[in-house]
């Protein structure tokens, strides 16, 4: 499922809970189901910090792993290595997709 799938089924939860809450009076399954919104909204902002290498980047972008590492040098994707190292490039998933 896509990000875009997910954030309007979350929209969707979100607005039963509205419903819940104004034309039933039940608050607690509105907070029940916000809660729960929230916490699939926390997991893909988990998801989306996840620092990758080049090719699993490459893999979810659909870019070549050479593009990508020009892109990191251009400034279009930051460069998540701890400074001066010289080891694999590593870019957050939520760039890359």
């Amino acid at each position: 499922m896509k990000t875009g799938a997910v954030q309007r089924c979350v929209a969707e939860i979100l607005a039963e809970a509205k419903r819940f809450r104004e034309a039933f009076g039940d608050e607690p399954r509105a907070r029940t189901l916000k809660w729960a919104a929230g916490k699939v909204e926390q997991a893909l902002r988990d998801k989306g910090d996840e620092l990758l290498r080049l090719p699993q980047g490459a893999e979810i972008s659909g870019y070549n792993p050479d593009s990508l590492s020009r892109m990191v040098r251009e400034g279009q994707f930051p460069d998540l290595r701890p400074p001066k190292s010289k080891r694999m490039i590593r870019i957050r998933q939520g760039d890359s997709a």
